[in-house]
């Protein structure tokens, strides 16, 4: 079932507020950007096809010309929100998607994690309709072209807006974090629920955008 988006920017009636920490996004099926799919993530892609399943078609079909569409995603959003929709299931009220991704977050008074009902909900309109698969590598492939490790760049990220000290270098970020320590000056970002870590979001998802000397500067 394809739900109409109308008022896609629009919260629910009942006014309940997002999660806090900025992650989430009110608007839906509201794509303009085509992506092209690099070769590494086309591999990663039919590793998870191999497992089978229900999306399987429908993640070959938007994949066969390696482009995954701004029409394609608004369709699939929008296929996904009519899914839950069948379960009475709303976005912006009983759930939100995030900035980076799909659907992130739940509001755990009316879609409790351990209902078999929400259970149920999720695997069909997310896992089972492709969406879930085709949207995480939708927002890869998006700020992240060419599929390079960004956990250089994200530590360029955080050492240019405060979130580590300026003197550290990669390697002891790394053997740090690998101890069990804390790397981050002023506190964890890292699951942050509240808005004192702005940065932490926009380096962990962008970082190639968001730093000085960023590979992809003029692009």
């Amino acid at each position: 079932m394809l739900l109409v988006l109308s008022g896609c920017g629009a919260g629910s009636d009942d006014g309940v507020a997002p999660p806090p920490g900025g992650r989430v996004r009110s608007e839906y099926a509201q794509y303009v950007d085509s992506v092209p799919i690099a070769d590494g993530y086309m591999r990663k892609i039919e590793v998870s096809l191999q497992r089978g399943g229900a999306y399987v078609d429908v993640v070959r079909a938007v994949l066969d010309d390696r482009v995954i569409t701004a029409g394609e995603m608004n369709d699939l959003e929008g296929r996904a929100v009519g899914c839950y929709a069948k379960y009475g299931f709303q976005p912006n009220r009983d759930y939100w998607f995030y900035k980076d991704g799909g659907v992130g977050v739940s509001n755990g008074d009316t879609m409790p994690g351990d209902d078999p009902r929400v259970k149920s909900a999720f695997r069909e309109c997310g896992l089972d309709t492709g969406y879930d698969l085709v949207v995480l590598y939708y927002y890869q492939a998006l700020y992240n072209p060419e599929d390079v490790d960004l956990e250089p760049y994200r530590f360029e990220c955080y050492r240019e807006r405060g979130l580590v000290d300026g003197a550290m270098s990669f390697d002891e970020f790394n053997r740090v974090r690998r101890s069990g320590g804390n790397p981050y000056v002023n506190g964890n970002p890292t699951g942050s629920k509240d808005s004192r870590f702005p940065v932490w979001d926009t380096c962990w998802t962008d970082p190639l955008h968001n730093i000085s000397d960023s590979p992809l500067k003029g692009r």
